[in-house]
């Protein structure tokens, strides 16, 4: 997806107030990689969207930063409706990203439904992933949530440990899958 069209295609979406749903995937851009820039430009856009309840990014392979994790965070705050949301992250999201994110996403409490895929995240590590898991911990209407955690050499036991312990205090949870693909 070329830049320009990216910058119009938010552009037009953000007169769209009442839009409930929106789903972007930016994965296999290889040759012209959404960047940090970029979110932000789609973000700003998307300021004035409070009625979204459902919102998908992907951003496998693209050159998405904690930078860039950090203005998502900022709008994502602000959707008080927000019911849902998906992620695909960037291989270029550490441990402090994900830190952001969570604090971002623990003060979303209509929140039911969270889908993250950390896969080939190399540099998410234990510390990361159990800072977000007890982030969770404030979610108390999330019904859903799953995880992938493919090919995550840093993840071991104690992190999981983390996250199990976190998930049980989720007394709303209905649906967990949890995928540890190499």
């Amino acid at each position: 997806m070329k830049k320009k069209c990216l910058q119009d295609v938010s552009q037009s979406l953000k007169r769209h107030r009442l839009l409930q749903s929106i789903s972007l995937d930016f994965s296999n851009e290889k040759e012209k990689c959404l960047e940090d820039e970029d979110l932000q430009t789609v973000c700003q856009n998307f300021k004035n969207l409070n009625s979204l309840r459902s919102i998908h990014l992907g951003f496998d392979e693209c050159r998405i930063t904690d930078r860039g994790l950090n203005d998502l965070g900022e709008y994502l705050q602000k959707l008080c409706l927000l019911q849902s949301i998906s992620l695909d992250f960037s291989w270029e999201i550490t441990d402090r990203g994900l830190e952001t994110l969570g604090e971002y996403l623990k003060q979303l409490i209509s929140l039911r439904s969270i889908n993250l895929n950390f896969g080939g995240c190399d540099s998410i590590t234990n510390q990361g992933l159990q800072k977000l898991s007890k982030d969770f911990q404030s979610l108390i209407s999330l019904q859903s949530i799953t995880l992938h955690f493919a090919s995550l050499d840093n993840i071991d036991d104690k992190a999981l440990n983390c996250l199990s312990e976190c998930l049980k205090t989720l007394n709303s949870l209905k649906h967990i899958h949890l995928n540890f693909a190499l």
